[in-house]
């Protein structure tokens, strides 16, 4: 219920799996409603998945496959991105981190999912696995900080700034 508060389009996944439960393309478009979330949540194991894109509020995750990667873009960000990293949502998952953010405009301004050496952009037209997610293998998905959802809000970036970020993971990944 806090990531519908948040204003995220959440959806079910299969209990243990990455695997959708319903049919994205509807929540790609609209939220689910309460009772939805609801059905789909209370009394199951179903994981959690949070749809990116326009729906969740231009919603962009980028998901780092690699913790050197991800300790190695840290280093290169400026003071002001470093601040915006250190003020969002990150979470650990079963191979890295995933850095929340979300990008101010219109539609054309949130980048379509994108993959890259080791770093995937998820946006308009895809979805993340979330805390409290378990895995097959027993690997959970978590918040870095485990206040996070309550004390903080996904960090908002004007298009300007996420095309530096963007930049920067072009650097990081050319090999």
């Amino acid at each position: 219920m806090k990531y519908y508060a948040e204003g995220i389009s959440v959806v079910p996944l299969k209990p243990r799996s990455k695997e959708p439960l319903v049919k994205l393309r509807e929540y790609q478009k609209e939220l689910p409603s309460m009772n939805e979330i609801w059905d789909w949540f209370i009394s199951t194991n179903n994981n959690v998945g949070i749809v990116t894109g326009k729906v969740s509020n231009g919603l962009v995750v980028v998901n780092v496959n690699d913790e050197g990667l991800f300790r190695e873009s840290y280093k290169r960000l400026d003071d002001d991105l470093k601040h915006v990293e250190n003020n969002t949502w990150v979470v650990k998952t079963d191979k890295g981190y995933q850095i929340y953010l979300r990008v101010f405009g219109e539609g054309k301004d949130i980048p379509r999912s994108r993959t890259f050496n080791g770093i995937e952009v998820i946006g308009e037209g895809g979805y993340v696995v979330a805390p409290p997610s378990v895995l097959r293998n027993g690997v959970r998905y978590e918040f870095l900080d485990p206040k996070t959802v309550l004390t903080r809000p996904i960090r908002t970036l004007f298009p300007e700034e996420f095309k530096i970020v963007m930049g920067l993971i072009t650097e990081l990944t050319k090999k």
